[in-house]
């Protein structure tokens, strides 16, 4: 399982430990796809607060899904109700805008909606990503912060979480 946040500073390690407390409680396996993206959902709500601005995850459930597949992926603000992605851009509270499709990648930047939509068209069209094309597309923009979430269930892909605050990276693969 990977997980990513953004979250006010002096926060950051108390939701840390929340999150990874929330997610070891989270069963995975002989759940179907949309449950496993529920669980995920239902633990990223629990464990935050109005200092956890931006959440995601993505999640190996150890077991074959729907269609052969294994992961699934969940990215948005926790304090809001969650729902399925339906490739709209949204405009989140903090001046965030997310934009996810089904199948991933999902992008939550603290960026215009116009600037989010091309880095995300432009990330979808990754062969497969890296940290520095990532952080590339990303740097084009002017975009400091984001979070992105790949689900893996894709053809060829692998679940993936991507952090990215002003001149640092965090990339998780599963």
């Amino acid at each position: 399982m990977a997980v990513g946040g953004l979250c006010l500073p002096e926060a950051g390690p108390e939701l840390a430990s929340r999150l990874r407390d929330a997610f070891l409680q989270v069963r995975l396996r002989d759940a179907g796809l949309y449950e496993v993206d529920r669980a995920l959902a239902g633990a990223l709500a629990a464990a935050g607060d109005e200092r956890l601005l931006i959440a995601g995850c993505s999640a190996d459930s150890g077991a074959p899904l729907a269609k052969g597949q294994r992961t699934g992926g969940i990215l948005g603000c926790p304090r809001l109700a969650a729902r399925s992605s339906d490739g709209e851009i949204e405009t989140l509270p903090g001046g965030f805008s997310l934009c996810t499709h089904p199948g991933g990648p999902g992008l939550a930047a603290l960026a215009g909606r116009e600037e989010t939509a091309r880095v995300f068209r432009a990330v979808r069209g990754l062969a497969s990503p890296s940290e520095e094309a990532v952080f590339a597309l990303l740097s084009a923009e002017g975009i400091e912060t984001a979070l992105l979430v790949w689900d893996g269930t894709g053809p060829g892909t692998t679940g993936a979480v991507a952090a990215v605050s002003p001149g640092h990276l965090a990339f998780l693969r599963l």
